[in-house]
């Protein structure tokens, strides 16, 4: 009986083994959580807060687009105040982005260190954006924590031209969504992203709001989602360079 007992202790232990994850495998959990859609459109308002200054208000619009094989094409649009309307971000993965700045008429291609540069005064900087639509961050991943609610993974950028020493990322189990991520610069806290206000919209469970502050108290850019509609007929050549010079949008 003590063997029969024994074996299956073995037995146990071999099959949870075999069902852990790995830190990348959680991540690709993640994102195949939040692929279930074709077409995404969002409309936004960001609110900067710097030390010292006036608050800045911004209204946006974000259209993604799941490619499927965990890629997704996003197109962002700034529509008021007029200062900044018509400023739009295009990314058709992360080595091809563009920035369109209207009062130039002009397309910039986004590549190298410019990727470090903060997005419209805000506190997220272009290569943070792709955390926002694809929630993918190139690099070595490691489960820090795994319990009963979440999970926080370590992860240390493998990308050329790295802004962060290491991102840590906390993710609750019961949908998948990511809490919070902490970005690291030498070793030292820089600033916080959180996800608060989760909501079920047209089935699917998303956070209504996103605050990323600074670790040095120097400022905080919030986003607060305004509306959202899922699977439109947005077809795939809407993500494109052209549709940057357009005035107005079809969708």
């Amino acid at each position: 009986m003590k063997k029969v007992f024994s074996l299956l202790g073995i037995l146990m232990f071999l099959a949870s083994v075999s069902l852990a994850m790995t830190g990348s495998q959680i991540m690709n959990e993640v994102i195949k959580a939040d692929s279930n859609f074709k077409t995404q459109k969002i409309e936004m308002h960001m609110c900067i807060q710097s030390k010292g200054m006036a608050s800045k208000n911004y209204d946006l619009v974000i259209y993604v687009y799941n490619k499927g094989s965990s890629k997704k094409y996003a197109f962002i649009r700034f529509i008021s105040p007029e200062s900044i309307k018509g400023l739009s971000f295009l990314s058709l993965g992360k080595n091809e982005e563009y920035l369109y700045m209207p009062a130039y008429h002009r397309v910039q291609r986004i590549a190298g260190s410019f990727k470090n540069s903060k997005f419209a005064g805000s506190d997220f900087t272009y290569n943070d954006l792709s955390l926002l639509y694809s929630k993918k961050e190139a690099g070595k991943y490691k489960i820090l924590i795994n319990n009963a609610s979440e999970y926080i993974l370590e992860i240390v950028p493998t990308a050329k031209n790295v802004q962060y020493s290491k991102l840590v990322m906390t993710i609750e189990k019961k949908h998948l969504l990511p809490t919070k991520v902490e970005f690291y610069k030498n070793g030292l806290l820089y600033k916080t992203m959180k996800d608060s206000m989760l909501t079920k919209i047209q089935g699917r469970w998303l956070f209504k709001k996103i605050t990323l502050t600074m670790a040095n108290g120097s400022s905080e850019t919030t986003l607060t989602l305004i509306k959202t509609e899922f699977n439109l007929n947005i077809p795939l050549n809407f993500f494109s360079v052209r549709t940057l010079f357009m005035p107005v949008l079809a969708y």
